[in-house]
Formats: structure tokens, C-alpha cells, sequence
């Protein structure tokens, strides 16, 4: 399996060695419990790869970015279920644990939408297409990056309902690094160069709603749709929200 030979290929390296790749964390409810941290390791090296990908050019490179941002999901994917099933427990009150799987279908179902629905798919993630434009309603009128608003929310119900050491651990470093992808996507990547982007980020907050925005998010869904799943304002480009 190749993950198993990529984690292979990590213990036999030399900064092995310095970085552990057990972690010792205590159970609130009993002795200590050791937790491999490959998995974390795992979600950063899917948070690099999606780094890459949205710092290429959406027309450029297409098979480059097709491979980078399957990887960016796989492993994500892949660290986030690990994470969750493999590592010890610690305990919760069963309301917590009740709230957690009130949350986490709601927090799934807005990711997917703000990334798969809203978007351009052809074009955002396989550079098919005519060049999308900036999305400035919806979901993107709430926040400018509103997937980061809901990967924070799914990470939170995903340790509610699995009271998993390791996850507590990774979520927030996860939700660092996706917060740092929000910053390289206005800085360096696709959005740095539209030209009314400037204009959207004075309107618009980065993460977290106000009342102002809120009102925005809520008048753009009583207007018609222009394009496929998703309110766009006529301006050019797009990318990752």
C-alpha cells in the first residue's frame, strides 16, 4: 500500500529521529496512552500539496494541478478518518457527543458545497473551460473564505463524536495551516490578481461573519443564479474560497 511504504520511508528517515512519531498524551480517565503522529504528518503533507496546487495557475500546468489537488484530498481524507479511528479516547458528557452528531452532517454538507457547488468545477479543479469569475455571493458573501469556516466546524464535530486523542492534537494545527492557505491564496495565489478583489475584501470579512455580511449572504440568495449552483457578480477569475 503506498501510504504504508510512504510511512516506512519516514521512520527510516534521519529527522525521525528528532520529531517523534509516537506522541504520549494523557487520559483524562485513566493511565497515559502513546498515539502515532504519521497521520498528522500526513494531513500537513496534504495541506503542502494544496499550497502548490492553488499557487499554479489555474490555465497552466493542468495535469500538475489535477495530481496535486487529488493528492491535497486524498490525504486530507485519508489523515482526517485515521486520525479519528486510530488513537485513544478521552471522555466527554454524552450531550457533547449528542451536539457533535447534530454538527457534523450540516458542516459537511456547507464544505462540500462552498468548494464543489459554488465553484466553477472545470475550471477551478481541472482547468477546463472559460476562465471562472470571482464569486461574491452565496456562501462568499458570509466570509471570503468560507470553507475555512466550515473545515473548523467539521473538525470540531469529528472530536466531539470521536473523543480521539490524535485529533485533538491535529486540529489545531490543521486549522493553522488551512487559515495559512486562505492567506497564500489572497497574497500569492490566484486571487492576488484580480483586479476587484481589493474591493471585495473591504466589504467582505476573511473568517469570521458580521452583521453586515450576513445581510449581504442573505439578499444575494433572493436574487437569480447566473451560473451553475452559484450567484457570480461578473468579475473575472476565481479559486479556493
Amino acid at each position: 500500500m503506498p501510504v504504508c511504504r510512504l510511512l516506512r520511508v519516514w521512520s527510516s528517515l534521519p529527522l525521525a529521529n528528532v520529531c517523534p512519531r509516537t506522541l504520549s498524551l494523557p487520559n483524562l480517565s485513566g493511565p497515559r496512552h502513546s498515539v502515532r503522529v504519521e497521520y498528522v504528518l500526513l494531513g500537513v503533507l496534504g495541506f503542502l500539496a494544496g499550497y502548490v496546487f492553488d499557487l499554479l495557475a489555474p490555465g497552466g500546468f493542468p495535469w500538475a494541478r489535477r495530481l496535486l489537488g487529488a493528492a491535497a484530498g486524498g490525504l486530507l481524507a485519508f489523515a482526517t478518518v485515521m486520525v479519528c479511528v486510530d488513537s485513544g479516547r478521552f471522555w466527554l458528557p454524552a450531550g457533547l457527543q449528542v451536539a457533535g452528531w447534530a454538527l457534523l452532517p450540516g458542516a459537511s454538507l456547507l464544505l462540500a458545497y462552498s468548494l464543489f457547488w459554488e465553484l466553477p468545477l472545470a475550471f477551478t479543479y481541472w482547468g477546463r473551460g472559460r476562465p471562472a469569475r470571482l464569486i461574491t455571493a452565496g456562501t462568499y458573501a458570509l466570509v471570503r473564505h468560507p470553507t475555512v469556516l466550515w473545515y473548523g466546524l467539521l473538525l470540531v464535530s469529528l472530536l466531539l463524536v470521536s473523543r480521539s486523542f490524535l485529533l485533538l492534537f491535529a486540529l489545531p494545527l490543521w486549522l493553522a495551516l488551512d487559515i495559512l492557505w486562505a492567506v497564500l491564496q489572497e497574497r500569492w495565489g490566484a486571487l492576488a490578481g484580480m483586479p476587484d478583489y481589493a474591493s471585495y475584501r473591504e466589504t467582505t470579512p476573511m473568517l469570521i461573519p458580521n452583521s453586515r455580511s450576513v445581510r449581504a449572504w442573505w439578499e444575494s440568495y433572493r436574487r437569480v443564479p447566473s451560473d451553475r449552483g452559484a450567484l457570480v457578480m461578473g468579475k473575472p477569475a476565481s479559486g479556493r474560497g
